[in-house]
C-alpha cells in the first residue's frame, strides 16, 4: 500500500462540513467587523468552492506549465512546456464529501509550443515516444476526523497552502522495466497555493467560485524518457485556473484528447486505486530485455 504523509487540506479527513457559513456585514454598517479567516465548517467549503463545485456539477480546470530537469552537481534543463486540462466532482456523503478527479497532461516542444510525439531526451541523447499523461486520481474522502484545511488571508483574499508527501512501492518493477522504471519505491512531493476573493467564497448563494492556484511538484523521471535509475528528478510548475468545460481547450488539443483519452471530458468517476494509462499500457506489455 501506498504510505501517505499530507499537510495539504485535499488529501486529509475532514470535519463536518453541513454548517452553514457565516455572511460578512454590509459595507455601510457602522460596526463592520474587520474579516476573519473562517471556522473549520466554512474553511472546507470555501477550499471545495475553488477545488470543485458545491452543486455536484463538475469543475474544469486549465494549466500551463514547464518541466526542468534536477540533477546533483549539473545544471538543471528545461525539458518540456506542459498543457492540463483536469475535471474534479465533489458529491456528499454520509460525513462529508468525495472529491473524484481526471486529468491529461500535455508535453509541448519549450520552444515552439507545438505538440511532443517523437522528442530527443538531451539527458541521454536517445530519441523516445512521448506518451502524453491521462490520469484518474484516487477519490479523497472528506470526513470529520481531522481538521479542517488551514488558509490566511491576505487583504481580501483567502489563501490555502498545503503540501503533500507521498511514498510507496513503484507501479513499475526495476527487474521488469529497467528502462521505464526510475526506482524500487515511487516518491513524489507537491507544493499547492490556492486562493480566492473572501466574499465570493463566504456568499452561500455561490457554489464554485474562480481561483487563483500555483502548484510546484517535485515527481520522478516519467516512463517514456527511459531514464531507468540515474540520478535526478523532474521539478515541475503550473498555473491553473477554472475554465467553462472542454469547450475551452484549443481545436487541436481537443481533437487529440478525443483520440486518445475521451473519458476526460467526461464527468469524473470514483476510483478507489486511481488509473495511469501510461502505467497500464506498459504492465500489458512484454517484459522487457
Amino acid at each position: 500500500m501506498t504510505e501517505r504523509r499530507n499537510t495539504d487540506a485535499s488529501l486529509i479527513d475532514r470535519r463536518s462540513l453541513l454548517a452553514g457559513l457565516a455572511v460578512l456585514p454590509a459595507a455601510g454598517s457602522a460596526l463592520a467587523a474587520v474579516p476573519a479567516v473562517p471556522d473549520d465548517a466554512g474553511r472546507l467549503r470555501a477550499w471545495l468552492k475553488l477545488r470543485a463545485d458545491l452543486s455536484g456539477a463538475p469543475a474544469w480546470f486549465s494549466a500551463q506549465g514547464e518541466v526542468w530537469s534536477w540533477v546533483p552537481g549539473e545544471e538543471s534543463v528545461r525539458l518540456f512546456s506542459t498543457r492540463t486540462f483536469a475535471a474534479s466532482r465533489i458529491e456528499a456523503t454520509a460525513d462529508g464529501w468525495r472529491l473524484d478527479q481526471h486529468e491529461l497532461t500535455w508535453f509541448l516542444d519549450p520552444e515552439s509550443g507545438a505538440l511532443l510525439d517523437d522528442w530527443e531526451n538531451p539527458l541521454t541523447g536517445e530519441a523516445v515516444t512521448v506518451v502524453h499523461r491521462f490520469r484518474r486520481l484516487p477519490s479523497q474522502l472528506l470526513s470529520g476526523d481531522a481538521a479542517a484545511p488551514q488558509a490566511s488571508l491576505q487583504g481580501r483574499q483567502l489563501v490555502f497552502s498545503g503540501a503533500e508527501f507521498s511514498s510507496g512501492p513503484a507501479a513499475l518493477d526495476r527487474a521488469r522495466f529497467p528502462r521505464h522504471s526510475a526506482a524500487v519505491r515511487a516518491q513524489s512531493g507537491c507544493l499547492d497555493n490556492l486562493s480566492g476573493q473572501l466574499e465570493e467564497l463566504l456568499d452561500a448563494a455561490v457554489t464554485s467560485a474562480p481561483c487563483t492556484w500555483s502548484r510546484t511538484e517535485l515527481v520522478q523521471w516519467l516512463p517514456f524518457m527511459e531514464m531507468g535509475n540515474r540520478p535526478g528528478a523532474l521539478l515541475v510548475q503550473a498555473s491553473l485556473h477554472k475554465v467553462d468545460g472542454p469547450g475551452s481547450l484549443p481545436a487541436a488539443l481537443l481533437a487529440d484528447a478525443r483520440r486518445r483519452h475521451p473519458a476526460l471530458l467526461e464527468v469524473p468517476q470514483p476510483s478507489v486505486e486511481g488509473f495511469d494509462a501510461e502505467t497500464a499500457a506498459l504492465l500489458q506489455a512484454p517484459r522487457q530485455a
